[in-house]
């Protein structure tokens, strides 16, 4: 897996990259962080803001994982989304209606907090600190984003934020996360304008 792994919480360490004989690994290294957390888990997992599911966390394990997305149907891709539930993910009355408080062990961000102001990245990490102790986020570092970028809430926003890791550290400590493993520098497959490789962040925290 590429980019610099920080393990912090070094008295509670599991492994979060699972061996290929356990499952078939996607050769997507945030997707195969997504699933590596998934599989250290026990409980219920929310996948908020799944859409077509690209990880597969759903199939990795069909009776645990719960799929969430904003629209059951994705206009600009023209496809279904693989949902279990339709709600915005920013609305804590959402989860509320949705979740009962614990009722699971993680929820995965995976690709969909870029999309949005760090104020509304909060509100999902506030809405998933009420109903599970972990957190999986995976992240671009996209700064292919105008300087006039603006979260509209209720639609498919295209990337909003930079998230640089003070960004995200000032994110996690004001929804009351601790960041217990932080992969930087991966490789999200894509370049930017000067054909530069743009790169990103899995990170998996712990509610506090």
């Amino acid at each position: 897996m590429s980019g610099q792994f920080e393990q912090i919480d070094e008295d509670d360490h599991y492994e979060l990259f699972v061996p290929s004989e356990i499952f078939p690994v996607t050769g997507v290294p945030r997707f195969d962080f997504q699933r590596g957390a998934v599989h250290c888990s026990k409980g219920f997992v929310i996948n908020a803001g799944c859409n077509e599911d690209p990880a597969g966390l759903k199939s990795s394990d069909p009776e645990r994982v719960i799929n969430v997305d904003l629209h059951a149907f994705d206009e600009g891709m023209n496809r279904a989304n693989l949902v279990d539930k339709v709600f915005d993910i920013t609305d804590a009355k959402a989860w509320e209606e949705n979740f009962a408080p614990n009722s699971a062990e993680l929820v995965v961000f995976g690709d969909v907090l870029e999309h949005m102001g760090p104020d509304q990245m909060v509100d999902c990490l506030r809405n998933a600190h009420r109903v599970a102790p972990r957190v999986c986020i995976t992240i671009p570092e996209d700064h292919r984003i105008p300087d006039d970028a603006k979260y509209v809430q209720g639609v498919y926003n295209e990337h909003v934020t930079v998230a640089t890791e003070p960004v995200l550290r000032d994110v996690l400590v004001r929804s009351r996360w601790k960041p217990f493993a932080w992969l930087e520098g991966v490789d999200w497959g894509f370049t930017d304008e000067r054909g530069q490789r743009v790169l990103g962040h899995c990170i998996e925290a712990h509610r506090i």
